[in-house]
């Protein structure tokens, strides 16, 4: 908390300069549709000739759909989708694949280059413990990313990009409440001189529980058993997050940048617990680095970095309280062969461990097959090196190809991979407007420290496992996309076909659950479509939507379940929406569409449904505005299979902003 008020005062006591407007705003309108994007190939191209399918949300988009974390704009993002499970948990689905549990592993988050997934499950923050106040644009990367960024991009890649300002201060604070009790803050704060520049950025948002669980009587904070699971509770929150940097500018130490992370989640309390105050999970994970960038010639840059880590994980439920620290570091290197071809190369590094001062390591009592107990002091250790040739050659209109190979290594004393990741991209320009694209594209994701120390705390227990030693899964994904620029309009449309082998799943062997590496494969096609269409610009409407089959195929260790579809996902996604500016007040609507939901039995499909949001912003002077938000206007009452936990339970939040 002391940490935020300093941020807050850095905010108000900011030099009154003019509000920034972000360069994007001063784009014409073909400019917006075909957007610079950065997480497919490390390097600025526009979003057609990207070597990946991406979809890319600005900070006027941001502004503009009142949407301010990830997860609110995967909810409306081709591929992705998210689902609220475990007492206000929330994962990210990707192309018909979810995350067994509530690790949210599968997708890596980046911001301004530096990973945020938690040290011991990977997870992932995707809602208010990374706010996307101050963000210049957020990238969505739909596939496997192993070959730029390593084990961890398995699903996808997240790219965080925060505002910049070379010279000046441009500071913005922004407070809101509403519905189940919630209020929040956030703000930022960006500057820069001849010698300095910088960024702030915090939040803060709290909720208590909506109420919105089956079973649940009303004001008793109890559960009747026969409408509800037993792992369901109370969807309380309490999130933050706060991150700076300082980049030097002169001197000795010039182009060196000193940044701090850290981001807190607590959410839910279950069924048996007497105060809903009291938070079931509680995820924190805190990080400072060093950032060294530098164009060393005409056709040398280098960038860099260097951190340092420390995750926990606690949970009142079970009384434990896990500390993790690690290490981790990047040397990358650009060289311009010639003005057509580029090469991209580099080496990284993570080693992680469980800390000394980690308590309570046993779940429940220790008895039954869920029980679990972590321990061993085995590290976990990776080790990588990857290139990437990228260049064009005068076939038509233009060929664009990128090919790339990065080699991971992951050791400890149950874990152990060694995988090569190769990708492969394809663009001819057909026309000026028309661009077709090929891609395969492989990763990996290995074994991470909650696997490896639960594995370590069964054969301590005297249990035996299925395996001695955890692999790394596996996906392949191949994929063929068309895109389509013209003066107000802009659309693509991609195919896609992933196989996922190997993968990383937590089963019963000797009467405890135990990690494994599952036999046979996971299949997932389909199609991805989005539209984006400015009539003029003040006038946005966009459309998009997706159908992804995910089936469970050739599992000889788990045939109950072979061939049968992956439960949980939707099959079907589509949203719509638009944004219009009548002079001083900004008008956005969204509506939200998902269908042929799985459930775990396999005996039904959940009917498809529709879901609209409404944000409203109106700017009373150039610097303050007045905003009035509902997340799920109808007030639709929706359960995702699986978990039947309330899908967006209406919200309703009114908020003032200010510009410094």
């Amino acid at each position: 908390m002391e940490f935020s008020k300093k941020l807050v005062s850095a905010i108000i006591l900011s030099s009154g300069a003019m509000a920034l407007e972000s360069e994007l705003y001063d784009l014409s309108i073909e400019q917006l549709l075909n957007i610079d994007v950065s997480v497919a190939s490390k390097q600025k191209v526009s979003l057609a000739d990207a070597p990946g399918v991406i979809s890319v949300y600005t900070k006027r988009d941001i502004e503009n759909l009142g949407y301010y974390t990830i997860r609110d704009l995967a909810s409306i993002t081709p591929g992705f989708s998210s689902a609220s499970i475990y007492a206000g948990q929330n994962n990210l689905m990707v192309r018909g694949q979810r995350v067994e549990g509530f690790d949210n592993n599968k997708v890596l988050v980046l911001l301004d280059g530096i990973p945020l997934n938690h040290l011991r499950n990977g997870r992932a923050p995707i809602d208010t413990d990374m706010s996307l106040i101050g963000v210049e644009k957020i990238e969505f990367l739909k596939g496997p990313g192993s070959a730029l960024y390593g084990t961890g991009a398995f699903f996808g890649v997240i790219n965080i990009t925060t505002l910049k300002k070379g010279k000046g201060s441009h500071s913005e604070a922004q407070f809101f409440g509403g519905s189940h009790s919630s209020h929040g803050a956030m703000g930022f704060s960006a500057f820069g001189n001849d010698e300095i520049e910088g960024r702030v950025r915090f939040a803060q948002y709290s909720q208590d529980p909506t109420g919105e669980i089956y079973g649940y009587k009303s004001g008793t904070q109890s559960y009747e058993h026969s409408k509800t699971r037993t792992n369901h509770g109370f969807d309380t929150v309490a999130d933050s997050h706060s991150d700076a940097l300082i980049k030097i500018k002169k001197g000795a130490l010039k182009n060196l940048s000193i940044g701090y992370i850290q981001n807190k989640n607590e959410h839910g309390t279950f069924e048996n617990s007497s105060d809903y105050n009291a938070y079931t999970y509680e995820f924190v994970t805190s990080s400072f680095y060093g950032k060294y960038q530098k164009e060393i010639n005409e056709k040398l840059s280098i960038d860099s970095y260097l951190r340092y880590s420390e995750s926990i994980e606690e949970g009142n439920r079970y009384s434990y309280n896990f500390v993790f620290k690690g290490y981790d570091g990047q040397v990358e290197a650009k060289y311009d062969l010639n003005e057509k071809m580029n090469f991209v190369f580099g080496t990284s590094f993570d080693y992680r461990f469980l800390a000394d001062n980690s308590s309570g390591t046993k779940q429940g009592n220790g008895q039954g097959s869920n029980a679990f107990v972590e321990r061993g002091s085995g590290p976990l250790r990776t080790y990588a090196g990857y290139g990437q040739l990228s260049g064009s050659l005068n076939l038509g209109k233009g060929l664009l190809y990128t090919v790339g190979l990065r080699f991971d290594e992951v050791n400890s004393d149950y874990a152990e991979a060694s995988k090569l990741s190769p990708r492969i991209s394809l663009i001819q320009k057909l026309s000026d407007r028309w661009n077709a694209k090929l891609l395969f594209s492989s990763a990996l994701r290995s074994p991470d420290l909650k696997s490896t120390l639960i594995n370590a705390g069964v054969v301590e227990e005297g249990n035996s496992l299925k395996q001695s030693k955890l692999n790394a899964e596996t996906a392949n994904s191949y994929e063929f996309g068309m895109t389509y620029t013209a003066a107000t309009y802009s659309s693509s449309l991609s195919l896609f076909h992933t196989i996922i082998k190997d993968a990383l799943n937590r089963r019963t062997f000797d009467t405890k659950n135990s990690y494994r590496n599952d036999s046979g494969e996971t299949v997932s096609q389909g199609a991805e479509f989005e539209f984006k269409y400015f009539p003029v610009k003040k006038w946005h409407i966009f459309f998009n939507g997706s159908y992804a089959k995910a089936r469970l195929d050739k599992l000889s260790q788990e045939s109950d379940i072979s061939g049968q579809d992956v439960a949980g996902a939707p099959r079907v996604m589509a949203n719509i929406g638009t944004h219009y500016q009548f002079n001083k007040l900004q008008l956005t609507l969204v509506g939200k569409y998902l269908d042929e939901f799985r459930s775990d039995d396999q005996d039904q499909r959940d009917n498809g449904y529709f879901l609209m949001d409404l944000n409203t912003r109106y700017n009373y002077t150039d610097n303050l505005f007045l905003s009035f938000k509902v997340l799920n206007l109808v007030k639709r009452d929706v359960r995702v299979p699986s978990f039947q936990e309330q899908y967006y339970p209406q919200t309703i939040h009114l908020g003032a902003g200010y510009r410094f």
